[in-house]
C-alpha cells in the first residue's frame, strides 16, 4: 500500500478507515488530547447538535474467553469541543463474541467467543464505535486413539483435536504429521498411519509451535496355523531328515521369519534340533512337532535299522530362480536310489558358484548378495546337482506426486530465485535422488536452469514446471521492473539570478545519485520562499 493510503474494514455493516501514513501520528495526538480534554472539561449545554463521539482504543484483539479491555468515550460538540457529559449507553453488536459493561465514559469489554463485535457508545443521538476481535489461542493438540495398535501391513487413522486455553475446540487448523521411527510406522498428511514392522513409534501432529503425540504399537500378524513338511519321512539310525515349518495367518497368507520351537515325541527313537533337523537314534516311529506362536503341527518320523541304500541321483529344486539383492529363497534337494525310490535323511552339502553374487547356508537357503547370476550345488554322498540363481536389483519405488517450492515467487529483471522439487511415493514418503526436468511456460519472461534456478528476463508472469518420472507440478514466477535509483542530491542552476520587475528567468534542476551520476527524467516540483 502507498504512503498516505487508507485501509477500509466493514464490520457489522459499518466501515472503518485507517490511514497508514498518519496512523501513528493520530495515536500520539489522541494520547496527548486525553489529559487535555480531562483538564478542559466544562459543563455541557443541552444537546450536542452535530457533534460526535470518539471511543478509544478504536480497535482491540483479545484472546479467546475471559480477557478484557477498557474503553473510554469522549463526546465533542459541533464546534469540536469536548463535553463533560458522561451519560453514555454502551452496547455490543454480538454478545456471543464480546460483552460490554460501562458507567459513563468508561466501559470494560470481555471476550466471550471467537469472532468480531462492534462496541458502540451512544449519547444524545450520536454514537462512536470500537472494533473488538476475539481470536482463539492454540493451547493443546490431542491425538486419538493413544495408543494406536496395528498389525504389520495394516493402516489406521489418528485424529487431531486442537483446543484453546479454555478447552474450546479450534476448527480448520492444518497439521504437520511425522513419525519418530518410520521403520516401524509411517504417517501421511491426513494422519493415516501405515504399519511397517513390529515395534513402537510416536506419531506427532504439529501446528506452529504446538504439537500433540500418540504412541503407535505395531505387532506381527498373529499365526493362525502351521504346516510341517514333509508330513512323513524315513531315515536310518544316525541318518537325518530336515523338517521345515510354514506359518499362515487366518486368511491363509503365508507368514515369514517366525521363530519355531521343535519337539520330538520319543527321544529314544529320534532327536530334533532347533532348526527342525531330526536324527535317527533307534529303530521305531515317533512324531516331530513344530510350534509357532502357539500354533502347532506334527509329522511322522520313521527310523529304520537297515543299512542305508546308496544314493544314485539328486535333484535340486527349483532348477532356476530369481531373487532380489538382500532377498532369499530356500532350495531343496531330493535324493533317489537306483530304482528311483526317494531316500530321506541323507546329509547334504551346499555351495554356490560365486559367493560375491549369492551365498547359501547349510540348509540350502540362498541369499542375494549382488546383481548377477551363479549356481547353487547340492552334494549328497558324492552325487551332485546344480540350479541357477539370478540376483536382480529391487525396482525403485514409483513417484506418485511432486511438490515445487516456493509455490510463488517474485523477482526483478536480472535477479534469480532457486526453486526446488520434492518427490513422494503413494504413501506420502519422500523419495530422494530422482532426476528433475525444469521448464518455464514463457522463456521471454523468465528462464530456468537444470538445477531449478529461475532468472527474470522481462516484466511479466509465467510458471516454472518440474517433471519427475512423468509426474509434474508448477509454481508461479512474477518478474517486476527494478526500482529506480534513488535521488541523493539536486543542483539548481543558476544558483543566483537578477531580473527587473515583470521579467522572467529560467532555472533548471539536475538530479544525482549517491555516486554523483546524473539522473534524468525525474519529476521536479518548484516552490518559492
Amino acid at each position: 500500500m502507498r504512503a498516505g493510503s487508507t485501509e477500509n474494514t466493514n464490520v457489522g455493516g459499518r466501515w472503518f478507515g485507517r490511514s497508514r501514513k498518519f496512523g501513528r501520528g493520530r495515536k500520539l495526538i489522541g494520547l496527548l488530547l486525553i489529559p487535555l480534554l480531562t483538564q478542559c472539561e466544562t459543563p455541557s449545554e443541552p444537546g450536542l447538535g452535530t457533534g460526535r463521539v470518539v471511543v478509544s482504543p478504536s480497535s482491540s484483539t483479545l484472546t479467546f474467553r475471559g480477557e478484557s479491555v477498557a474503553l473510554d468515550a469522549v463526546a465533542f460538540d459541533a464546534a469540536g469541543d469536548a463535553t463533560n457529559d458522561g451519560g453514555f449507553s454502551w452496547s455490543s453488536s454480538n454478545r456471543d463474541v464480546a460483552t460490554v459493561t460501562g458507567t459513563g465514559r468508561n466501559a470494560v469489554v470481555t471476550a466471550v467467543g471467537q469472532g468480531t463485535a462492534v462496541i458502540t457508545a451512544s449519547l444524545d443521538g450520536m454514537s462512536g464505535d470500537a472494533i473488538i476481535t476475539v481470536a482463539p489461542g492454540l493451547e493443546r493438540i490431542t491425538l486419538t486413539p493413544d495408543p494406536l495398535r496395528l498389525f504389520v501391513g495394516d493402516t489406521g487413522g489418528i485424529t487431531a483435536v486442537a483446543t484453546d486455553a479454555g478447552g474450546g475446540i479450534i476448527m480448520g487448523l492444518g497439521y504437520s504429521w511425522t513419525s519418530t521411527d518410520e521403520s516401524v510406522a509411517t504417517v501421511d498428511g491426513a494422519g493415516l498411519v501405515t504399519a511397517v514392522a513390529a515395534g513402537s513409534t510416536t506419531i506427532r501432529a504439529a501446528s506452529g509451535s504446538v504439537h500433540g503425540e500418540a504412541e503407535v504399537i505395531v505387532e506381527a500378524v498373529p499365526v493362525a496355523s502351521v504346516l510341517v513338511e514333509p508330513d512323513s519321512a524315513s531315515m536310518a539310525v544316525d541318518g537325518q531328515v530336515a523338517y521345515s515349518v510354514r506359518a499362515f495367518d487366518a486368511a491363509g497368507a503365508e507368514l515369514f521369519g517366525r521363530a519355531a520351537t521343535w519337539a520330538i515325541g520319543d527321544e529314544a527313537i529320534a532327536t530334533v534340533d532347533a532348526t527342525g533337523v531330526v536324527t535317527g537314534v533307534a529303530a521305531g516311529s515317533t512324531k516331530v512337532t513344530a510350534t509357532v506362536e502357539g500354533a502347532s503341527d506334527d509329522a511322522i518320523v520313521v527310523v529304520a535299522a537297515a543299512a542305508p541304500i546308496s544314493v544314485n541321483s539328486v535333484i535340486v529344486q527349483p532348477d532356476s530362480a530369481s531373487i532380489l539383492v538382500g532377498g532369499g529363497l530356500l532350495y531343496t534337494v531330493r535324493t533317489f536310489d537306483a530304482t528311483g525310490a526317494e531316500l530321506f535323511g541323507r546329509p547334504v552339502t551346499w555351495v554356490t558358484g560365486n559367493g560375491s553374487v549369492a551365498s547359501v547356508n547349510a540348509n540350502g537357503f540362498v541369499t542375494g548378495v549382488a546383481v548377477g547370476s551363479t549356481t547353487v550345488t547340492a552334494t549328497v554322498e558324492g552325487v551332485t546337482d546344480a540350479a541357477i540363481v539370478v540376483v536382480t536389483a529391487p525396482a525403485p519405488t514409483p513417484v506418485d506426486s511432486i511438490e515445487v517450492q516456493p509455490d510463488s515467487a517474485s523477482m526483478v529483471v536480472g535477479a534469480a530465485t532457486a526453486y526446488t522439487a520434492r518427490a513422494f511415493d503413494a504413501s506420502g514418503a519422500e523419495l530422494f535422488g530422482r532426476p528433475v526436468t525444469w521448464t518455464t511456460a514463457s522463456g521471454a519472461v523468465a528462464t530456468v536452469a537444470a538445477n531449478g534456478v529461475v532468472t527474470g528476463v522481462a516484466v511479466g508472469a509465467t510458471t516454472v514446471t518440474a517433471t519427475v518420472e512423468g509426474v509434474t507440478d508448477d509454481a508461479i514466477v512474477v518478474v517486476t521492473a527494478p526500482p529506480p535509483t534513488p535521488v541523493d542530491s539536486v543542483e539548481v542552476q543558476p544558483d543566483s539570478a537578477s531580473m527587473v520587475v515583470g521579467a522572467a528567468a529560467a532555472y533548471t534542476a539536475r538530479a544525482f545519485d549517491a555516486s554523483g551520476a546524473e539522473l534524468f527524467g525525474r519529476a521536479v516540483t518548484w516552490t518559492t520562499a
